[in-house]
């Protein structure tokens, strides 16, 4: 069995749509205030095609894989 963890981040674009960024593998143990702050950077850095204008929320997604053969 093996579990892994994803950091799904949700910002708004300047369109006023939604864009969902996942990052695998994620720490299990990060804390709201460096995502919030990596969430800031990654608006600010403006390297996506999509133009990132605010954050709409962060989660940790985790799952477990039970290899059956």
């Amino acid at each position: 069995m093996s579990a892994n963890t994803v950091l799904s981040m949700k910002f708004e674009t300047a369109a006023g749509k939604s864009a969902i960024v996942n990052i695998q593998p994620c720490k299990p143990d990060v804390t709201e205030t460096v995502v919030s702050s990596a969430m800031d950077a990654m608006i600010a850095s403006g390297v996506f095609v999509k133009d990132f204008s605010g954050k709409l929320g962060a989660s940790l997604v985790e799952r477990t894989v039970t290899e059956l053969f």
